[in-house]
């Protein structure tokens, strides 16, 4: 294991590209989500007033949700939360579309940075690629599963899928039938929120850690049974 991890790390300092992809989806999406929360605080009954049922308003706020999310500027939960206080239950089936095209998005970024970024371990370690193969049946249980975990952001995950190709109609499929249930949860949160920090800290805090074990457990059991999964 120390030695596949070394490799990596050179695969990463041999493609300067992956690590700065890296090091932006860990970073920018807390940095992004410090940024806006103030902005969205401070326009939010102007927003809130806006005409968004105008067709027009509605296709730019689709493809500014997909930018925020795609580019990892902001996390996919913050952007739920902040559309369900400002918008409410008509922009929800906006939302899941800009969630899924943020994940092509996403997803072919990744491409472009990861290059043939899983060769170089395959070369050193042929097993690796033997593991893959034999799981290939498994990628949309994999996708489901990573997508729920509370844990693994987004943005990240895209990295991923990307890295070890995935295929965009699977993660595109099934990557957002695995996101619904925390969108869901996050979005409902801001639509029942007074104000914008009610909508980031609202509810029973009980609550919200059983429903984040939850989706831990059920995503750990998911991901531990694909990988040790042959056939």
């Amino acid at each position: 294991m120390r030695s596949i991890i070394k490799e990596f790390k050179t695969g990463i300092q041999e493609n300067l590209f992956l690590g700065l992809a890296i090091l932006w989806v860990s970073i920018m999406p807390s940095l992004g989500t410090l940024i806006a929360t103030p902005l969205v605080l401070k326009g939010s009954n102007y927003l809130a007033k806006f005409p968004w049922l105008n067709p027009f308003s509605l296709l730019v706020t689709c493809i500014f949700l997909t930018l925020l999310m795609g580019l990892a500027l902001l996390p996919t939960t913050m952007v739920a939360v902040f559309s369900g206080f400002l918008f409410g239950w008509k922009i929800i089936p906006w939302l899941v579309a800009s969630y899924a095209a943020a994940s092509l998005l996403g997803y072919f970024w990744g491409r472009m940075v990861t290059k043939e970024g899983l060769d170089f371990l395959i070369k050193r370690y042929p097993q690796v690629g033997t593991a893959i193969a034999e799981r290939s049946h498994s990628i949309p249980q994999l996708i489901f599963f990573i997508r729920i975990s509370p844990v693994i952001p987004f943005a990240l995950s895209n990295l991923l899928f990307a890295f070890v190709q995935t295929g965009w109609k699977k993660l595109l499929i099934w990557g957002t039938i695995g996101m619904l249930p925390r969108t869901l949860v996050a979005f409902y949160t801001g639509t029942i929120a007074n104000d914008l920090f009610d909508a980031i800290n609202q509810g029973d805090d009980r609550l919200k850690i059983w429903i984040f074990i939850g989706f831990l457990i059920v995503s750990t059991w998911g991901i531990w049974k694909v990988i040790r999964s042959r056939n």
